[in-house]
């Protein structure tokens, strides 16, 4: 916990810096700035195991590729390739959006250890939240949800597209197998960056 308390601390030094900077900058350099603050906060997350914050970060670095009009149609098709896997990434069961769903009133008998810390780790999770410039509290269906309504999956490589429809759309489990397995093989040879 301390650990993370101090990461946090630290991104957040790093991100008031910039947006202190940013106003003496022009609007592409400010641009390539948080591109590159976001790119390396997602890294951190990832090596963390905080795949929705990771995802998140990629996020912000796919709107900021999408938005620098100097990038290549295939540095965009990669970050949506990146951002699209990394959602999918994201555990469908996670402990961070049960926790958002609990009333404070109640607690479960599996929450006896329950204390101040959990109310502190949520309010950091809020923090982080704001900083990866995400309204409310961070979840995977709002990634999903943000994915679809863009349509970034139907730009994005076509074997991530279609393991995007299989663990999202596919309600049959042996098809989400059978065709989830052939388009995980396919992307790893055609795309060994993402494997």
């Amino acid at each position: 916990m301390k650990e993370w308390t101090d990461a946090l601390k630290i991104s957040n030094n790093i991100y008031q810096l910039m947006s202190k900077v940013s106003r003496k900058k022009t609007e592409h350099q400010i641009k390539e700035i948080y591109l590159e603050f976001f790119g390396h906060l997602s890294k951190i997350f990832w090596e963390s195991g905080l795949y929705l914050f990771h995802t998140y970060a990629l996020q912000n670095v796919q709107y900021l590729t999408k938005s620098l009009k100097d990038n290549t149609v295939e540095a965009n098709k990669i970050i949506n390739d990146q951002f699209v896997i990394a959602a999918l990434s994201i555990p469908l069961n996670s402990k961070v959006n049960n926790f958002e769903r609990l009333s404070f009133n109640y607690l479960p008998a599996s929450m006896k250890d329950f204390d101040e810390a959990n109310i502190m780790a949520r309010e950091e999770q809020l923090e982080m939240a704001r900083m990866l410039q995400v309204e409310g509290y961070p979840t995977r269906q709002s990634v999903i949800h943000y994915i679809t309504m863009e349509n970034i999956h139907s730009v994005a490589d076509e074997h991530v597209g279609q393991l995007y429809y299989l663990i999202e759309q596919e309600e049959s489990p042996f098809v989400i197998s059978r065709k989830g397995q052939t388009a995980l093989d396919a992307l790893c040879k055609s795309n060994p960056s993402l494997a």
